[in-house]
């Protein structure tokens, strides 16, 4: 409807301004052309009216929109600004609380500084303990091993030396038998 209408008045006015144009005949050149100026004013009205009746509804929509949007903004930075001033609140309140208990909190950071220095003196020493008695015990093993050795090579060179006494003694043993059965039977032969 609405476009039809507009055709409409589009053609009204195009059909104006032709009829206007047709019967223009002679004008004076100094008089003012009342009907040429009544007749764009005619055309300039319709121009007006139509796009008013067909724009109108979409300008006052667009403004509507603007306006919710403009009314949801302005209420989304209200609660963002009363919440940054909460917040800058307790930041204020958190800043006081802290200058407030200043003194009392280094008494207990250095309470709790000489707490984990006594922790950390209490570790070491007990590490060291540890370091202590893991090196006595590596150093007894490492002298327990080497009496060990010492005792081994004590028993093998002595077996090495019974060896070389008995195989000495039993040479010369052989030898005196042997001398002494050699006597013996020259003493029965004779």
């Amino acid at each position: 409807m609405k476009i039809f209408l507009s055709i409409t008045l589009l053609f009204i006015s195009t059909l104006v301004f032709a009829s206007t144009a047709e019967h223009g005949g002679a004008h004076d050149e100094g008089a003012i052309p009342f009907v040429k100026i009544g007749i764009q004013a005619l055309n300039l009205g319709i121009l007006l009216v139509a796009l008013f009746y067909f724009v109108k509804k979409s300008i006052v929509e667009t403004f509507k929109q603007r306006q919710v949007a403009f009314n949801e903004q302005s209420q989304k930075t209200a609660a963002a600004l009363k919440q940054a001033e909460a917040e800058l609140k307790e930041i204020k309140d958190k800043l006081a609380l802290l200058e407030n208990t200043e003194a009392t909190s280094i008494q207990s950071a250095q309470v709790e500084a000489e707490k984990a220095k006594a922790k950390l003196v209490h570790e070491a020493t007990v590490q060291a303990e540890k370091l202590k008695s893991d090196v006595t015990l590596i150093i007894n093993a490492e002298v327990y091993k080497a009496k060990n050795e010492i005792r081994n090579q004590i028993i093998e060179k002595s077996i090495a030396t019974a060896k070389e006494s008995v195989r000495g003694s039993a040479q010369t043993i052989t030898e005196k038998s042997g001398a002494g059965f050699i006597s013996d039977l020259g003493q029965v032969k004779a």
